[in-house]
């Protein structure tokens, strides 16, 4: 249950500028239910999910994420077209979340390849699923941007337009079947995202290196797919490697400071992000970096100066990006700040100045996100 709190008319959250949060914003944190109905932190409890035989779309989707942390993926493939169902049926679940549990299905059937050579054998399964729910995706009511009819076509179509769009399978079979090394890297990358697949685009860029083994992309690639699977060691002296040959690219860069902080070194990982930030300031990657390490780093100011363009010599000056503020607040996550993250999406939620051009997906994943870090965080502190 949310309640609403009236609140003064100032267009920016109070907690960007610095400033305690204001004990309205605290309670409405406290009333309002961010997580699911049921705590799901294992694959026990996605067990008694699904045999209860009841879900709403969050709890499904909780199911997807513990599934992945669990590797365990016929629970997490039955978890997807779970939420998908349940998305196509509910009235308030609207396309681009649909669209998010509908790619999970995506990369939960890809994942039965276990080579480059066996995802284009995927393909066809993928299509023949959606084919049969086909009515499903259609009756349901689109948005303005038509994303449901744009993922389908997506989906389903073999066309040279698509041939450049990283969410397409079209693509994705093209990029597998080519074997050059820029092929390669593009691969990895789309591998990487959206279709889920680091362990892939592990082996999608070392077969360009075999081919160029100085390839900056393709070190840069691997090194940031190694960090995805925890090989922190290896995507160290992959990233360092591509720096070592470039050391103004910003890609680079960003994969490198995020490894700094997945290794416990936050100062690093500040002081790499702030070079990635002034070599490519408009760069969402590089801002979101910036944002993260200096949260990890426990650098308010800096935070604050990026948040507000001032890093990058671009001050906001029209009023506060609600893309923008969506970004801070996943920096807030990334860099483990859960409670200030927390009650800035409470209250930016809040503000009517906001509320019809949030990115509600982009929102309800971290909702999600902030109740699950919570609870294994209040876990261990049980412990």
């Amino acid at each position: 249950m949310c309640l609403r709190v009236e609140r003064p008319g100032s267009p920016c959250p109070s907690w960007t500028r610095g400033r305690p949060v204001r004990d309205d914003v605290v309670r409405y944190v406290c009333l309002m239910k961010l997580g699911p109905g049921r705590p799901i932190d294992n694959v026990d409890d996605v067990t008694a999910v699904f045999a209860s035989g009841r879900g709403s779309f969050v709890e499904y989707m909780e199911c997807v994420d513990v599934c992945k942390r669990a590797a365990d993926w016929p629970s997490r493939h039955r978890a997807a077209e779970l939420a998908t169902a349940e998305a196509l049926r509910g009235r308030w679940i609207r396309p681009p979340e649909l669209i998010e549990a509908a790619q999970q299905v995506v990369n939960a059937i890809l994942r039965r390849a276990t080579t480059i050579e066996e995802l284009e054998l995927c393909a066809p399964d993928i299509r023949q699923w959606f084919v049969e729910r086909d009515n499903y995706f259609r009756a349901k009511p689109d948005d303005q941007k038509q994303t449901i009819e744009r993922f389908l076509f997506r989906i389903s179509v073999d066309d040279a337009l698509l041939a450049k769009d990283r969410g397409s399978l079209y693509r994705l079979v093209l990029l597998a079947n080519a074997p050059e090394p820029e092929y390669r890297v593009k691969l990895s990358a789309t591998l990487r995202n959206p279709f889920d697949r680091p362990d892939l685009a592990v082996e999608a860029a070392t077969r360009a290196l075999a081919k160029e083994p100085e390839n900056v992309a393709a070190l840069t690639t691997r090194g940031a797919a190694r960090v995805d699977i925890d090989d922190l060691g290896e995507a160290g002296v992959d990233l360092d490697a591509a720096l070592a040959i470039d050391g103004e690219s910003s890609h680079a860069l960003v994969a490198r400071s995020r490894c700094h902080q997945y290794c416990g070194e936050a100062s690093q990982s500040l002081e790499v992000a702030k070079k990635a930030l002034a070599i490519d300031p408009a760069n969402r990657f590089s801002l979101h970096r910036a944002m993260a390490a200096a949260t990890a780093a426990g650098d308010r100011e800096f935070f604050e100066q990026v948040r507000l363009g001032l890093a990058c010599g671009s001050p906001v000056t029209d009023g506060p990006d609600p893309y923008l503020e969506v970004l801070a607040i996943e920096a807030l996550v990334d860099g483990g700040d859960l409670d200030r993250a927390e009650a800035a999406l409470v209250e930016l939620e809040a503000e009517e100045w906001t509320r019809r051009s949030l990115p509600m997906h982009k929102v309800s994943k971290l909702r999600r996100e902030i109740a699950r870090q919570k609870r294994r965080r209040q876990g261990r502190l049980d412990l």
